[in-house]
């Protein structure tokens, strides 16, 4: 069978979000030149009958069968969410998108023409990051293709659930989403669907992801429980790369500092040097850190002064 005539099943999750975000991600799906899909929207905030309610409706409204909704039984997560529409979805391939993102109309069609063979079993894409209405960036991934394992311990270099696409039967044999992990959780399935298939890159510019500062990345406890999971489930590989293995901690040293978790960073920088002791990481990340806090000391300053 030709890719384009293929089932491809998405998955929306839904938590906590106002109505008019959830809609436009729907319609950028409903707008995707391929057609043949199935839509899931799985909304993850059960105790909130209103909302529930106005989801259903406003799914009703679109008139479009290809559209489902599901409801959890008692709130569990995003990735709770994402694993209840794989058990639900019928496609060769699977895509995921958040609720506050979306998707440009050949989105799917242009992932589509990256299975080119089987062994691929994901593909992935630049995307559009938007900060606020004044500013857009199109960030692009590491632009390979093949075996990507080694690539994905210095850091995650495919990006979030929106920007991929996943041929079903890959998550058979690597599994789904880990539901204890509070952060890491796209990062930690690329991982696995590496060390079994080929990725493969298409550039493709077809994702608009907006930042939002509820992020997971901005929760200091969540980051560093699923960092230290990740780096747990894979210290294997870890031990062969001391240098990636080094690297890998001093940028979580440095992302405490821009959190003004300091405790935090030392801990990781005090790892990272008993791993690789002669290393420029561990001269590198700490002097980007602190000197990323000057400046912001500095205009804060700067700032007060003209006030």
């Amino acid at each position: 069978m030709n890719n384009q005539d293929c089932l491809v099943s998405v998955v929306i999750t839904t938590y906590k979000r106002p109505l008019f975000i959830l809609q436009r991600a729907i319609e950028s799906v409903l707008k995707q030149t391929h057609t043949n899909l199935e839509i899931f929207v799985v909304d993850d905030q059960p105790e909130d009958r209103q909302r529930m309610k106005q989801i259903q409706e406003t799914i009703h409204a679109y008139k479009d069968l290809r559209l489902s909704y599901i409801g959890l039984k008692e709130h569990g997560g995003a990735c709770k969410a994402r694993n209840v529409g794989i058990q639900h979805a019928n496609g060769d391939f699977i895509a995921f998108l958040d609720d506050d993102d979306c998707w440009l109309p050949q989105k799917i069609e242009k992932q589509l023409e990256g299975f080119i063979n089987e062994d691929i079993g994901m593909v992935y894409s630049p995307y559009i990051n938007i900060a606020d209405q004044s500013s857009e960036k199109v960030f692009i991934p590491c632009q390979k293709s093949g075996d990507l394992t080694q690539d994905l311990l210095w850091f995650n270099c495919i990006g979030g659930c929106s920007m991929t696409l996943i041929r079903s039967k890959i998550l058979k044999i690597c599994g789904v989403f880990d539901e204890s992990l509070l952060s890491c959780q796209d990062y930690d399935l690329w991982m696995r669907i590496a060390q079994c298939s080929s990725i493969q890159f298409v550039p493709f510019v077809g994702i608009k992801k907006f930042d939002r500062r509820d992020s997971i990345t901005n929760n200091i406890h969540a980051t560093n429980q699923g960092f230290n999971i990740f780096i747990q489930k894979y210290q294997h590989l870890y031990q062969q790369f001391p240098n990636i293995y080094n690297y890998r901690l001093n940028l979580q040293g440095y992302r405490m500092i821009r959190m003004k978790s300091f405790k935090n960073a030392w801990l990781y920088y005090k790892r990272a040097l008993h791993v690789k002791f002669f290393s420029r990481y561990n001269i590198l990340w700490p002097f980007r850190g602190y000197y990323h806090l000057l400046k912001i000391t500095i205009k804060k300053r700067l700032y007060s002064a003209d006030a």
